[in-house]
């Protein structure tokens, strides 16, 4: 390559810097890549979508598994109820805070959203119980389930 044609390249690939006798040399990069400032201004706006997406998404879990929780004592209230009939025993069930006693026995069930005020409740013989309803908590809202299943 001569002298003359790597002054032409550089001068085809260079713009003056308005002062003479000095060049400047911009060299493009064609690689598909974002910038810096590009990258931080994306993490801040997903921060920003986050931030007002997940208050929401926490109230909708927890009304979720209240929701399964009170599924799971009209389950277990429903089951005492029948082996009640159909075993011709007497079952006594103690409520209190988050726990779940049947004949003195903690049930496996852990309560975490729903809060029980002392009660006790029994299903004679014929499996029917002392009790219509059930008063209790779920996340500060008062509710009852209805024991005549």
């Amino acid at each position: 390559m001569t002298d003359l044609n790597r002054e032409q390249i550089l001068e085809d690939l260079s713009c003056n810097s308005g002062t003479p006798g000095k060049k400047i040399l911009w060299l493009r990069n064609n690689s598909p890549a974002f910038t810096l400032i590009e990258t931080i201004l994306v993490i801040v706006i997903a921060g920003f979508v986050v931030s007002l997406v997940a208050p929401n998404l926490i109230k909708t879990y927890e009304k979720v598994q209240a929701a399964a929780e009170e599924q799971k004592l009209v389950d277990v209230l429903s089951s005492v109820q029948m082996k009640s009939f159909l075993r011709k025993t007497q079952y006594q069930i103690v409520l209190d805070k988050n726990t779940l006693l049947i004949n003195g026995t903690p049930v496996n069930v852990n309560f975490e959203y729903i809060n029980f005020s002392p009660l006790k409740l029994i299903f004679d013989e014929n499996g029917f119980p002392t009790v219509k309803k059930i008063p209790y908590q779920v996340i500060g809202q008062d509710r009852e389930i209805d024991v005549w299943l």
